[in-house]
């Protein structure tokens, strides 16, 4: 297993070079491509009905100043490592 399997599904804050931060869940990543997707689910604000889908931002890992992990944090299965159940793959073309 690649160590980067253990950030799949986690919910992370990532500040670009910009000091924008986005917040979401990874989806994917890609270490040939340089690239990681961030999962964003939008939620309601007031009365308003929550949008329909998930939005997917594809962020250059190059652009990337910090990553913090938000709560909840994962729990650790058999030791130190972390594994998830399930793994979602995201094909990228080039």
């Amino acid at each position: 297993m690649n160590s980067l399997d253990q950030i799949i599904n986690l919910k992370v804050k990532i500040t670009n070079l910009l000091d924008e931060s986005v917040s979401g869940t990874i989806y994917a990543f890609s270490s040939k491509q340089k690239v990681l997707a961030l999962k964003i689910t939008s939620q309601a604000t007031g009365k308003s009905p929550p949008p329909p889908e998930d939005l997917y931002k594809i962020i250059n890992t190059a652009f990337i100043k910090s990553i913090s992990v938000l709560p909840p944090l994962p729990k650790r299965i058999n030791g130190p490592t972390i594994h998830f159940l399930q793994k979602p793959q995201l094909m990228l073309k080039s």
